[in-house]
């Protein structure tokens, strides 16, 4: 299992529906991904950092960018990471 570390940058963020944000981000390098691949992004806490999957929403054919859907959970580690 190929473990690549990427940087990224928040790009965008939309919410799509009430509680659902589109997430895009811009890695640091062109990494190709394909739809529905997984990965782990850590989201940095008070008390070191924690690793949360989430799946490619990206279109095939849309390149330079990862975008993710992200559930807003009260309380959750990636969800208040994600809306501020």
């Amino acid at each position: 299992m190929n473990k690549e570390r990427l940087e990224v940058v928040l790009d965008s963020k939309e919410e799509l529906v009430p509680g659902i944000l589109l997430i895009s981000l811009k890695p640091n390098q062109n990494t190709p991904f394909k739809a529905g691949q997984h990965m782990g992004i850590t989201i940095p806490t008070p008390n070191g950092s924690v690793e949360r999957f989430f799946s490619n929403a990206s279109p095939p054919n849309k390149t330079g960018i990862i975008e993710i859907i992200v559930k807003l959970i009260p309380g959750g580690v990636a969800s208040d990471f994600f809306d501020q």
